[in-house]
């Protein structure tokens, strides 16, 4: 884990079976806020935080293809990124595997999904969370 420059966020990355888990979380200069890192861990171990922001992104997908099928997510999408800014203000991020390679973003507040963005084109190797 590293100071991400002088904002007082901290980065790191988890190799998973899956690919590389990118997280980043609120702190100060000397270290990341143990709140901020035992929310870290309870989203990774809490399959329903993980259930929520897939459902939010499934729903997000089906927008633009109605009869998108939840069967395929696995196929279609990545766990990318966690990024923790208070204990109930955090996003958990899925990339496409495939072309066009977009990063789904589900940003929740209060323990619930409230929005999914989505960020454009990313090349494969070159991707970066990016939290709003």
């Amino acid at each position: 884990m590293r100071h991400n420059r002088g904002n007082s966020v901290w980065a790191g990355k988890w190799d998973m079976e899956d690919g590389t888990l990118e997280f980043f979380v609120q702190g100060d200069e000397q270290a990341p806020f143990e709140e901020a890192l035992a929310k870290l861990e309870g989203i990774i171990t809490e399959s329903a935080l993980l259930n929520d922001s897939r459902t939010a992104v499934v729903e997000t997908l089906r927008n633009a293809e109605p009869a998108y099928p939840v069967s395929r997510f696995d196929q279609d999408m990545q766990l990318a990124g966690i990024h923790v800014k208070t204990n109930e203000d955090f996003a958990i991020t899925y990339k496409q595997r495939h072309d066009p390679f977009y990063l789904f973003n589900a940003h929740f507040e209060n323990g619930q999904v409230t929005d999914v963005s989505i960020d454009s084109k990313r090349r494969p190797g070159r991707e970066q969370c990016s939290f709003s």
